[in-house]
């Protein structure tokens, strides 16, 4: 019998001049087991998933899922046999996480079909099955915009070199398209932030646009939040101790520390 996931001899570069991602990698997948990829940050682990999926070509081997070479499949033949979630999704509109999950029957019906009834029932097995009662109305873009993978990054005493080490590890940028009050602040810049980590600090990378920026505060702990300023929130502990540093367009910070988010 063939294995369900067969992988041999496989190899992935994005350019001959950076090199392979990975090279000689061969493996199986039977039906019933299970496998667990592990590695550092920037191993390949996520190219390899994509091969698999055939969403990237290999440079070198093959993949074969039942038995037959992975790109003999078509998109939606293929969907019937492999499910893949991704590290991070793009979701544009509203969609809660039950009308996300009925969107795994796409590969069973036609363009313009609505599902089943049984492809209902599914879906509230697998939220049952995976205690997901509390999100299943929730939206999905908000809980991409709040549930990050946070990569670990070598050390540096150097700020300016944290996003040229972002751009070296592919570390992407996350949009901020929430205005939390609309009524008294309706304007809404483009801001988006890149986030790692080295063991011992939070790194952060910030990246806004806006028609006019304001930089009184000339000095740390001055009223940064009068000026043009990101904030970040954190609660690093099983406590409720809560840091808030907040930063404006200069460089200048304002930080605090209280015992939680109200005092």
């Amino acid at each position: 019998m063939e294995p369900l996931i067969e992988v041999k001899d496989l190899a992935f570069q994005y350019s001959a001049r950076r090199g392979n991602v990975f090279q000689n990698v061969s493996f199986s997948v039977e039906k019933g087991e299970m496998l667990t990829l592990l590695g550092p940050n920037g191993a390949g682990k996520s190219t390899l998933l994509n091969c698999i999926a055939g969403l990237a070509s290999p440079t070198e081997g093959y993949v074969k899922v039942n038995g037959e070479p992975v790109e003999n499949y078509s998109t939606r033949r293929l969907a019937k046999h492999i499910g893949y979630v991704r590290q991070h999704i793009a979701v544009t509109y509203g969609y809660t996480v039950r009308e996300y999950l009925v969107m795994g029957a796409a590969p069973r019906i036609g363009m313009f079909s609505t599902p089943k009834e049984e492809d209902y029932e599914r879906v509230e097995e697998a939220i049952v099955d995976l205690e997901l009662q509390k999100l299943a109305a929730r939206t999905v873009s908000h809980l991409a915009g709040r549930d990050l993978f946070v990569r670990m990054l070598p050390p540096t005493d150097d700020p300016a070199a944290i996003p040229a080490l972002f751009a070296d590890a592919g570390v992407e940028y996350n949009k901020l398209d929430c205005i939390n009050w609309p009524g008294a602040y309706p304007y809404r810049p483009d801001v988006r932030f890149a986030i790692a980590h080295d063991c011992g600090n939070i790194l952060l990378h910030w990246k806004v646009k806006e028609r006019s920026v304001l930089a009184a505060g000339g000095n740390d702990k001055d009223h940064m939040w009068e000026d043009s300023c990101v904030e970040f929130f954190c609660a690093p502990g099983a406590d409720d101790t809560y840091i808030n540093l907040e930063t404006n367009c200069i460089g200048r910070i304002y930080s605090c520390i209280g015992p939680n988010r109200s005092e």
